[in-house]
């Protein structure tokens, strides 16, 4: 998309969009669209029987583990085990009443998410203020930086190779917001929402890894700027009348809480360890108090509209904290690569030494494992009041989880700071696989690729396949008539004889009919490598198709459940060909790509309705928000 165009204001009709409060009940985008007599009944449907034929209940796959952790955990993975596990539950085992109280705890249509909540998530007293923030670098973002920086760290005598590390850091900075950034913040729609913004801490490690500070302070106030928005306009789809109130971390008192927080632990505190600012977003046993204080200031500022100021008035008449975020965030060692068995010790164990140490999670330095290491074992055995956390599952990518998969639409490889390593990364950084700030237009022409149609596609270009096949078979059979077969088998005696030949100033036969097979050789070439690159947009299966990626982050819209459900049926039928006709299968499988084709077109318009608004290409897209498609 070209920056220098005009970025659309943000126009909501007020009058014309259904919120997502009816009645002060959150609506339920799964009723009439799949079986059960309660909205508990069709979450459970709709999680069982349409993301787990997607996405199977298997600990090998990150995707499926993280979806399923909590019966990971029941099942005594310790793998799987999250902040404070023993007090949090999937929302899937609440009673009908506890699971109403649950969605209204939530407060928006986006629960379809949510996977794992606090035990006491449903009680009467709680009121939640809902929180979620963004890091400007992501968990795939932040493996690769580690990566750039080792090299940077190996051959410091480099100006050029420090130059190169440090436009790939400022090229990643500038990717902010990915898709995942805004559908990952927190679960939007809320009448009212907090988005916490991490800017001096981001700053102060963009000017640590080289970038000077006045530049630092640009990109990480450009980068939340945007991701800010994108989030706005996401929870506006699907409650018109959300509010996203940002606060910024500075705002919080976190550095006294965090020194006395760490003093309890027996860990005095290293302010330059920002990270457990961070975690006592999460953790920390003030944090609500910290919240509101926060706000009670934000309240007197200059310039907030009245709508703001009815908002955060609202949130200061809650009494709970609750932090959502994805999965993963919420888990005790798999994020800060911390060994289990050091976890589960008691907090006054000493820390041992380990490989994970200088890992990307915790750094340099080992006082700062020692704290992640001490705060992880002060969570397993302290209560934090006042604070919740609730996990809900963010987009998938295959198997993996987008926003810490890096190898998304090409692979890194090569060993760090060689020439192989910055080309693969580069093709990686360009792809337009990943959806972010600088390549919305790519991305949308990448999904477009998926909707040819596949099947006639794919006849025509093996009909000529075969036809040019025939061709070469007649020339290598020459005026000789020499079999296909025979020429291969002796190759050599020809390339002898072909070289005998042009030593002599002569064109041998069998060179003559080399020329004339050389351009077809060229459209086989071409041939095979369309139908390679035909089979990538293949629409099976489900959980490599980009479509039902991106449906996953759309789920409070009635349509991408419905298609989700389709996709899954099309696909049971599709895996269900028992028939020993092997025609008869190969014409359902036709049949099956092209209802699928179907469906991806029926999806596309709100997709890329939605996606242009997000990133503040459009207007409000009213109509196809008040759209039925299905």
């Amino acid at each position: 998309m070209d920056e220098s165009k005009t970025v659309a204001h943000m126009s909501i009709p007020q009058e014309t969009h259904t919120t997502t409060k009816q009645n002060n009940t959150i609506s339920d985008p799964l009723f009439g669209i799949i079986k059960g007599n309660s909205r508990l009944e069709r979450y459970q449907e709709f999680s069982n029987k349409i993301i787990g034929s997607i996405w199977k209940n298997n600990s090998q796959d990150k995707f499926g583990f993280d979806y399923w952790r909590s019966q990971h955990f029941d099942g005594g993975n310790k793998k799987a085990m999250l902040f404070k596990v023993h007090q949090m539950k999937d929302p899937g085992d609440l009673s009908v009443q506890d699971f109403e109280k649950f969605v209204n705890h939530i407060g928006s249509a986006d629960y379809i998410r949510v996977r794992v909540i606090p035990s006491d998530f449903t009680s009467s007293q709680l009121q939640h203020i809902p929180v979620g923030g963004s890091c400007v670098l992501e968990t795939w973002a932040m493996k690769i930086i580690h990566e750039l920086l080792s090299i940077k760290k190996d051959d410091l005598n480099s100006t050029e190779l420090k130059s190169k590390v440090e436009r790939y850091i400022l090229q990643i900075t500038q990717m902010a917001p990915t898709m995942t950034h805004i559908s990952g913040g927190v679960l939007g729609g809320q009448d009212d929402l907090i988005h916490l913004i991490e800017s001096d801490m981001w700053t102060s490690l963009l000017q640590k890894w080289g970038i000077p500070e006045n530049e630092a302070i640009g990109l990480v106030d450009s980068a939340y700027s945007r991701i800010n928005e994108s989030l706005t306009r996401r929870s506006k789809l699907i409650n018109i009348n959300s509010e996203v109130h940002s606060v910024n971390f500075d705002s919080l008192n976190l550095k006294k809480s965090v020194r006395e927080w760490l003093h309890s632990m027996g860990m005095e505190w290293k302010e330059n360890f920002r990270l457990m600012e961070v975690l006592y977003t999460y953790l920390g046993e003030h944090q609500f108090e910290n919240l509101t204080s926060a706000l009670k200031s934000k309240l007197k500022l200059n310039g907030l509209s009245l709508r703001q100021k009815v908002g955060i008035s609202r949130l200061l008449s809650y009494n709970t904290h609750t932090r959502m975020k994805q999965i993963d965030h919420l888990t005790v060692a798999e994020v800060m690569e911390i060994p289990q068995e050091e976890a589960l010790k008691p907090i006054d164990a000493p820390v041992s030494k380990s490989k994970y140490e200088n890992s990307h999670a915790t750094g340099e330095d080992r006082y700062n494992y020692k704290c992640i290491v001490k705060m992880i074992r002060w969570v397993q055995s302290t209560n934090t009041p006042n604070t919740r956390r609730v996990g809900f599952a963010d987009m998938p990518y295959g198997n993996q989880i987008a926003h810490q998969e890096r190898n998304m639409g090409s692979i890194v490889k090569g060993k760090p700071g060689t020439q192989g390593y910055f080309n693969s990364l580069n093709d990686v950084l360009n792809s337009p696989t990943r959806l972010h700030h600088n390549n919305i237009s790519e991305h949308l022409k990448y999904l477009e690729s998926f909707l040819i149609d596949y099947c006639s596609e794919k006849k025509q270009l093996i009909s000529k396949r075969m036809l040019f096949n025939q061709q070469l078979i007649e020339i290598l059979k020459g005026q000789n008539k020499i079999s296909l077969e025979k020429k291969l088998l002796y190759k050599k005696k020809y390339e002898r004889e072909k070289e005998m030949f042009e030593q002599a100033g002569l064109e041998s036969k069998h060179a003559q009919l080399d020329k004339k097979a050389v351009p077809i050789k060229a459209e086989l070439t071409n041939i095979n490598n369309r139908i390679k690159n035909l089979t990538k947009h293949h629409p099976f299966p489900l959980n490599k198709n980009p479509f039902v990626m991106h449906a996953f982050n759309f789920m409070w819209d009635s349509d991408f459940c419905s298609f989700l459900i389709k996709c899954v049926g099309i696909q049971n039928k599709r895996d269900s060909l028992q028939s020993e006709d092997n025609t008869m299968k190969i014409y359902m499988s036709d049949v099956s790509i092209k209802e699928m084709l179907g469906l991806m077109k029926k999806i596309y318009p709100k997709i890329k309705s939605y996606y242009l608004y997000i990133y503040g290409y459009s207007e409000y897209p009213v109509k196809l928000r008040n759209t039925r498609l299905f």
